[in-house]
């Protein structure tokens, strides 16, 4: 594969990840400030949001009040954020077009046509619903995913897209909970293992923030509970939005690419996703909570951004580091 197609191929795939994390989240967060739930008051509520996504200090030099609508604006419509949806879809075509050859039609009409549906939004409109424009967002990546499914050759292609959408969702989730799960934590009673009103409320957040709290209710049948979320979030093989199950497709996928045998590791890339799986696939279920998995979720942050700078070292021709520099820093915006 041609280093500048495979470049587009796996960019491709994680800026659609990561305008489907924005969605999400931010989805959830509005819901529960509608609702008035939460512990926070709605400019506090705002905040936590651009830290968690990492765009405190690039919103802050824009002199903006901290309130939902400079915040909605920022992270949705704003063209000049990287991290904003409409960037990060607008990003995605862009590199779709870059392979259209490469790519079915049936995929490039459908990229091409949300592209400009999220362009031509009425920011009035987003502003004053968000919470549907925002599931919109999440139902076309999701329909993006499908046709790409059924119309592409799954070919070292088809693996490279999969490996950049895997590696992304790793990155984002680990980088979520490691924000998110130490709340749920805090908020357990320690004799009875029981939440409170607002442990369940922020157990319920991080749930639907990956779409797994119909996941968690047919599998454990019982409310929630802090180590159940973090067994399902973290170590479940079922859950496609599972740290375990994203570091096992990226794993597949890697190998896929260079039918590397079993046993055998080729690439840098291929070492250090099957170190982080064998830690994944190994931890007891008791060491899940406290220290260790704040370490844990550290170790996989660090992996996916090894594992992503290996993957451009063996995939794709740089050019001159002035030259690349631009591109890099837009590249990293959202997962710092």
């Amino acid at each position: 594969m041609l280093s500048r197609i495979a470049e587009a191929t796996f960019w491709l795939a994680r800026y659609l990840e990561r305008a489907d994390h924005v969605a999400r989240y931010l989805a959830v967060q509005f819901h529960s400030l509608l609702e008035g739930l939460g512990a926070t008051d709605g400019e506090g509520a705002w905040r936590s949001t651009l830290d968690l996504l990492g765009e405190t200090e690039s919103f802050a030099a824009r002199g903006l009040a901290v309130d939902g609508a400079s915040v909605l604006d920022y992270l949705v419509l704003d063209p000049d954020n990287p991290a904003s949806i409409r960037s990060c879809l607008r990003s995605a075509r862009e590199n779709g077009r870059a392979i259209r050859d490469r790519i079915s039609n049936e995929l490039w009409e459908e990229l091409n046509t949300f592209h400009h549906a999220i362009e031509a939004a009425d920011r009035g409109v987003v502003l004053a619903e968000p919470h549907g424009f925002l599931e919109e967002v999440g139902r076309g990546i999701q329909g993006l995913y499908g046709v790409a499914d059924t119309t592409l050759l799954h070919d070292e292609g088809w693996h490279l897209l999969r490996a950049g959408m895997f590696l992304e969702r790793a990155g984002l989730t680990a980088r979520f909970l490691r924000v998110r799960f130490p709340e749920l934590a805090a908020a357990e009673d320690p004799a009875t293992g029981e939440l409170g009103p607002l442990g369940s409320h922020v157990g319920m957040a991080i749930l639907r923030t990956v779409s797994a709290y119909e996941a968690y209710r047919k599998v454990y049948h019982t409310r929630i509970e802090a180590h159940r979320v973090a067994e399902l979030l973290v170590l479940s093989p079922l859950f496609p939005r599972s740290i375990r199950f994203c570091l096992t497709g990226l794993d597949y996928e890697l190998r896929a690419m260079r039918r590397t045998p079993p046993g055998i590791y080729e690439t840098a890339a291929e070492r250090i996703a099957g170190r982080a799986l064998a830690e994944c696939a190994y931890v007891e279920m008791d060491e899940v909570g406290g220290p260790f998995l704040d370490a844990f979720f550290e170790r996989v942050i660090r992996r996916c951004q090894l594992i992503g700078q290996a993957i451009v070292d063996v995939y794709f021709i740089h050019p001159p580091a002035r030259a690349r520099a631009g591109k890099e820093a837009a590249a990293v915006a959202l997962p710092r």
